[in-house]
């Protein structure tokens, strides 16, 4: 048995597919009320629980509950989360036993979510880092301003806010005008980043894996 969520993720086709191919039986926990590709497969259970962003405490209790309920004897049983929110859930979960979670899990889950941190590691680690500042008011970032154009992001993936789970957008200022109307929609509100807008061009190339080799490929650049 494996459980994936949430199943609004991107990833959740691909990594349904995935583990049903390899033989697994899998469930997928999906936000009540939105919509997901997952609820049109006939290869997986879908339960809905209460969206974090709406009650962070709720959704803890209710995908714990769940685990609880499908545990098959002395079986070992995998969680795996798609997307941030259930990476933060991941981090607060008591897993039942014969539970383990395939991701980041209970202790290294707030480096997975805290970008400044994530940083900091990276820079002790070797990596080469494009210039980073954290920022928690309006003068911290105008301190900056020459270093434009820039990147303002949240300094945490999504973090608990009021019984709710939230998140920032990424704001990217190619001038002064635009970096003000970024700090007016912010003002504060939690930690960000700044970093430097790298001009650059990305490629990708994709194809769906099967017994048979790769199929389907395709390709972008950008």
């Amino acid at each position: 048995m494996v459980c994936i969520g949430f199943a609004e993720a991107l990833s959740a086709p691909e990594v349904l597919w995935s583990l049903v191919d390899a033989g697994y039986r899998v469930i997928a926990f999906a936000r009540r009320g939105q919509r997901s590709s997952l609820r049109h497969s006939r290869h997986v259970q879908i339960v809905d629980v209460t969206p974090p962003e709406q009650d962070s405490r709720a959704a803890l209790a209710e995908v714990s509950a769940l685990l609880a309920s499908v545990t098959e004897g002395n079986a070992q049983q995998v969680m795996v989360p798609l997307d941030d929110a259930a990476v933060w859930l991941s981090g607060q979960i008591e897993l039942p036993t014969n539970w383990i979670c395939a991701c980041v899990g209970r202790e290294q889950s707030r480096v997975a979510l805290d970008k400044w941190l994530q940083t900091r590691v990276a820079i002790e680690s070797g990596f080469r880092v494009p210039k980073t500042v954290s920022a928690s008011t309006v003068d911290d970032v105008l301190k900056h301003v020459d270093r434009l154009p820039l990147i303002l992001r949240s300094a945490r993936a999504v973090w608990e806010e009021n019984g709710r789970l939230r998140g920032g957008p990424n704001r990217t200022c190619a001038n002064r005008q635009e970096l003000e109307s970024a700090l007016r929609q912010w003002n504060g509100a939690y930690p960000v980043l700044l970093q430097p807008f790298i001009r650059g061009i990305g490629e990708g190339i994709f194809g769906i894996a099967t017994s048979d080799g790769i199929q389907a490929w395709s390709g972008h650049r950008r």
